[in-house]
């Protein structure tokens, strides 16, 4: 089972305009359903994000808590960042975050 992201499904559905009885309405829900998948992440099942991303027009990924592992905007930025260095500046870049994550 997967994880519905609450603030990620909010925000899209906000997107597009649509109210949660609208939604719920779309999907063969009661509003109180997609309020309370709106209010914290939880477990969903297969069938019904593919129901959710397809009304809400978007893939599914989208409305998904990411992995732990998953990299973050913050990760994504200093790699992009790094790969316009110099060569000799990754190397020295390369060397210092070596040094950090020795332990004490």
């Amino acid at each position: 089972m997967k994880t519905l992201c609450a603030r990620a499904l909010r925000s899209r559905r906000r997107a597009l305009g649509i109210t949660q009885k609208e939604l719920a309405f779309y999907l063969g829900l009661h509003k109180d359903d997609i309020e309370r998948m709106e209010s914290a992440d939880a477990g969903i099942s297969d069938d019904l994000l593919a129901r959710l991303s397809g009304a809400l027009s978007c893939g599914a990924e989208r409305l998904l808590v990411p992995p732990e592992d998953a990299l973050t905007r913050e990760d994504m930025e200093a790699l992009l960042t790094f790969a316009r260095l110099t060569p000799e500046k990754r190397r020295a870049v390369a060397e210092i975050i070596r040094q950090l994550a020795r332990p004490l």
